[in-house]
């Protein structure tokens, strides 16, 4: 099984985190085989990249891979590169 995020766009709007925390939550009582975050991961600014590693990729007990969006090129492709490793 597959599970999609999409959007987590951290931290456009104050309840992000929180949105992000229940459906990873979730996600660990799910049988799946990986995650894919569809893009805008962090809102147009590097430093929120730390909050998605925190928040998404330190959370995931399965394989996880990101998809960059244009919140993300607007945040930079090398920060995007560096937080994700892809």
């Amino acid at each position: 099984m597959v599970c999609l995020l999409a959007d987590p766009q951290l931290i456009m709007v104050p309840e992000t985190p929180r949105y992000v925390e229940i459906a990873m939550n979730d996600l660990a009582e799910l049988d799946h085989d990986f995650v894919a975050v569809l893009g805008d991961l962090a809102q147009n600014s590097a430093h929120f990249y730390k909050d998605y590693k925190e928040a998404v990729l330190d959370k995931s007990d399965k394989p996880l891979y990101s998809l960059a969006g244009n919140g993300d090129v607007g945040a930079g492709l090398d920060a995007y590169k560096e937080a994700t490793g892809l």
